[in-house]
């Protein structure tokens, strides 16, 4: 599957404590998802994805 139509993923969890680690974001790099920490970047992340302006 080419860069251009593999799905993006995203994991949005306010518990930056327990999940901002290296080895949890190179697990999910492998996934194509990207970990954010607060809900309204995260929301923001979606939109921009699916281009909602």
């Amino acid at each position: 599957m080419n860069k251009s139509t593999e799905r993006r993923r995203c994991f949005i969890n306010r518990n930056s404590k327990d999940f901002d680690n290296p080895d949890i974001q190179e697990a999910l790099d492998r996934y194509n998802c990207r970990i954010l920490f607060n809900f309204d970047a995260g929301f923001g992340y979606i939109k921009n994805q699916i281009q909602i302006i």
